[in-house]
């Protein structure tokens, strides 16, 4: 019983330590001007790829742009067809 309220006090305040660390990366991670790395597969090859960095706005407007151009090509292409 002893060992257990030993055991308690020493990890408890390791777990209060935990959980503002835990915050804190959660406020870096929201930060649209942090720099974000990816790894980018050429079309066409199998090994050859590329590093990009940008920021994470940069990576989301990006994003937007694709997902904006892609539903603008699907609703393009199905008015004339797809009225029948």
């Amino acid at each position: 019983m002893r060992k257990l309220a030993i055991l308690s006090l020493v990890l408890l305040p390791a777990a209060a330590l935990a959980g503002d660390d835990t915050d804190s990366a959660q406020v870096r991670n929201d930060d649209p001007n942090r720099m974000v790395c990816r790894n980018i597969t050429e079309i066409g090859s199998r090994l050859a790829r590329r590093r990009v960095c940008q920021t994470q706005a940069e990576w989301d407007e990006q994003q937007r742009l694709t997902r904006a151009d892609t539903e603008n090509r699907q609703t393009r292409n199905c008015l004339g067809r797809c009225a029948e």
